[in-house]
């Protein structure tokens, strides 16, 4: 796999994600006035009303955002920085509370999540790895 390739879908992935974030903010006609006002009327979820809960929360897109451009530049740490922050994403989203989305949003959201998940495949088991094992010698 050519390298610019790999870091197309990065790339594609980090474009992605941050769109599906912020397509139902700029377009909230998407979604039902009815699910939003249900949403609304959910009370605060129990992680957000620890300290330990808030801070993982608010360092979640850093450390996403962190893995990511590593990924693009083949850093070593990279590819376990975005593990880690993927397993921490499975084990909070159960916690988080209930959330609604467009279908755009969600469609988008999904395509974000398999562009990431292929990419850290790639980085791990794929032709690519050995740029980010090469990478610790440099």
């Amino acid at each position: 796999m050519p390298p610019r390739l790999f870091q197309m879908l990065v790339l594609g992935s980090m474009l992605t994600t941050f769109i599906s974030i912020t397509i139902d903010y700029m377009l909230p006609q998407l979604i039902p006035a009815s699910l939003t006002q249900a949403e609304e009327a959910i009370s605060e979820p129990a992680i957000l009303q620890n300290w330990w809960g808030i801070a993982v929360i608010l360092l979640w897109p850093f450390c996403y955002l962190g893995s990511m451009i590593g990924m693009l530049f083949f850093r070593k740490w990279a590819r376990s920085m975005a593990f880690w922050t993927t397993l921490v994403s499975f084990l909070i989203l159960p916690f988080l509370s209930v959330t609604v989305s467009s279908g755009l949003g969600a469609a988008l959201d999904s395509a974000a999540s398999t562009m990431c998940g292929a990419a850290l495949a790639l980085a791990y088991f794929g032709p690519i790895r050995g740029r980010f094992e090469s990478q610790a010698a440099n």
